[in-house]
């Protein structure tokens, strides 16, 4: 297949998720939330954060308004009925933690194994690729906030730009 299925299937969206090597992670984020509050599990929250990706949803509300309707995608990521799918309020104090350390640097190492792993099945990864931006609601960043960004080694297309005009013009 050549292309993103346009609505993936169940099967589809089950390879998805164990393709990605995620125990290390779900297990510090269990850590982490010790004997806290357990209304969302950790494996639900992270499971509406994969589907975001995997449907394409422009929003966590989309996604949590898919769950609310679709019973085998529910079941998929742990939710019995319709009643436990998280409040969008759940999954944005989940993302705040997957953006702290320790579980930052766990999600990049996720991300670096897979991209390694497509990296070896497609060589020329990268040679020629185009990326959708619809979703994207960009502002243009402070000074200040591009040198934070530098220093913590993230990478945004805006700092990129900006490192690769500083280059140029040097």
């Amino acid at each position: 297949m050549d292309c993103l299925q346009d609505s993936p299937s169940l099967g589809t969206i089950r390879q998805f998720f164990r393709s990605i090597p995620d125990a290390k992670l779900l297990e510090g984020l269990r850590r982490h939330r010790g004997r806290g509050r357990n209304d969302c599990p950790v494996y639900v929250a992270w499971g509406v954060v994969l589907l975001r990706i995997a449907l394409r949803h422009v929003s966590v509300e989309a996604t949590l308004a898919e769950l609310g309707r679709n019973e085998a995608l529910r079941r998929l990521i742990g939710i019995e009925k319709e009643d436990n799918v998280p409040k969008s309020w759940n999954i944005s104090r989940f993302s705040t933690h997957l953006a702290a350390e320790p579980h930052l640097s766990e999600l990049r190492r996720i991300f670096d194994a897979m991209v390694q792993a497509v990296g070896a099945a497609v060589p020329d990864l990268g040679q020629a690729t185009a990326g959708d931006s619809t979703a994207l609601h960009a502002r243009r960043k402070g000074e200040k906030a591009a040198k934070t960004e530098i220093a913590k080694d993230c990478h945004s297309p805006a700092v990129e730009r900006r490192n690769t005009l500083t280059t140029r013009a040097r």
